[in-house]
């Protein structure tokens, strides 16, 4: 199985921000950081053949960082980007709808924010 090469210690600083603060960066400052520059630039390529490269690469990643606030608003933001809007991505599509809900569901805890478990975004993970 593919993993991204990172260890905890290599996390900048700004992977201890809450939620609150994580809400008030732009999505520039969202995918800033050198150790996400890394795990996106392993996803490329991959999505359309081999989803399940990618999704091991993404739970590494949020393990790696504790599902904290910042690691779960960028790997959202992939999880919902346009490669699955347009859906060029359709294979093993479980396991990335999967990853969105539970990803969703640990945003809006991190927010203190309520959801609703039936609703399919957050139960199923569709976009």
């Amino acid at each position: 199985m593919y993993k991204v090469k990172l260890q905890p210690h290599e996390s900048p600083a700004n992977h201890s921000m809450s939620a609150k603060e994580v809400v008030a960066l732009s999505i520039q400052e969202v995918v800033a950081p050198a150790d996400w520059q890394v795990v996106r630039k392993s996803l490329r390529g991959l999505w359309v053949n081999d989803p399940k490269i990618n999704v091991h690469a993404l739970i590494g990643y949020l393990e790696i960082n504790d599902w904290n606030p910042l690691s779960c608003r960028q790997v959202k933001n992939i999880l919902t980007g346009s490669v699955f809007r347009t859906h060029k991505v359709t294979k093993d599509d479980g396991m990335c709808n999967e990853l969105r809900g539970a990803v969703r569901r640990a945003w809006h805890e991190h927010l203190n924010e309520k959801y609703d478990p039936f609703d399919p975004r957050f139960s199923e993970g569709v976009l």
